[in-house]
């Protein structure tokens, strides 16, 4: 595994950012997510915070190694997985860009060295449960790949029809966390947030703007939003603005909508995604 913090001080700066041809291929690589493509051929796609690589990521070498997991200031810091062209592969914790801490290295399926780590090497033996590497961005790849689908009408996440008596509306075979009521139908993906009083539902709209919003630097647009503030309807929306080289230019005609309708003091959080 190469020294990451080395590669770091040469290639890493605030600079790289506006005088790197490369540099920032997608997203927000200052404080969000973002796709970095760094002039000696290594890819980052994860999350920044002030111009460094902050919370989970995939960072690919350009000689095929990969690293996925949690970042601290540029560093691999946290639980991760080094996989290496050899075969080998890594997953246990680092401090500051070495193996530090617990972990097991693998040399093939059966044979490891698992145990304690000291600034990359094996020292001794140690029990521990396996560490399991989960990306917490997946809920925004399910609205990367919801989005990505509309030109198309949503064929590509149709499920069954809801109701032998409907024949237009289907349950969406994307499941999002948290959500309930997953339809597609002619007018594009619906589901519920949340259902409840109007108080309750000002403050789940806030929740899914925040949820939501960060998700859209996976997609291939830029947007720009709209905000509405009524007493019965209130709504966010984000429109593409442009879109990024080899997406579907037909993007542009889709719209993200987190809307609060109030039908007599029931409030529904919805979140929408549809062609206009």
């Amino acid at each position: 595994m190469k020294n990451f913090v080395f590669l770091f001080a040469i290639c890493f700066s605030v600079n790289a950012f506006s005088q790197q041809k490369t540099g920032c291929l997608s997203g927000d690589c200052g404080s969000g997510f973002g796709i970095y493509l760094f002039p000696n051929g290594d890819r980052y796609e994860g999350n920044f915070v002030n111009f460094k690589l902050n919370g989970f990521g995939y960072y690919t070498e350009a000689n095929g190694n990969k690293y996925t997991g949690d970042f601290v200031d540029n560093k691999f810091h946290g639980v991760g997985k080094y996989e290496s062209m050899d075969g080998t592969w890594y997953i246990g914790q680092f401090e500051n860009g070495v193996r530090q801490g617990l972990g097991a290295n693998y040399f093939s399926k059966t044979y490891c060295e698992k145990g304690k780590w000291e600034n990359n090497r094996y020292i001794d033996k140690a029990e521990f449960p396996d560490f399991i590497v989960t990306d917490p961005n997946d809920f925004c790849k399910d609205i990367a790949t919801l989005i990505k689908s509309a030109p198309d009408g949503f064929v590509s996440v149709k499920g069954e029809l809801v109701s032998q008596y409907i024949k237009d509306t289907y349950h969406c075979t994307v499941k999002l966390r948290g959500f309930t009521a997953q339809e597609v139908s002619p007018e594009g993906f619906k589901a519920v947030f949340f259902t409840g009083t109007p108080q309750e539902a000002t403050k789940k709209l806030e929740e899914l703007k925040k949820l939501v919003q960060p998700c859209l630097a996976y997609d291939c647009c830029n947007y720009y939003s709209n905000f509405n503030n009524g007493q019965t309807l209130k709504f966010y929306e984000f429109i593409p603005s442009s879109v990024y080289a080899n997406c579907d230019n037909r993007l542009l005609k889709t719209k993200i909508e987190l809307s609060y309708e109030n039908a007599n003091n029931s409030v529904t959080v919805y979140l929408k995604i549809k062609q206009v």
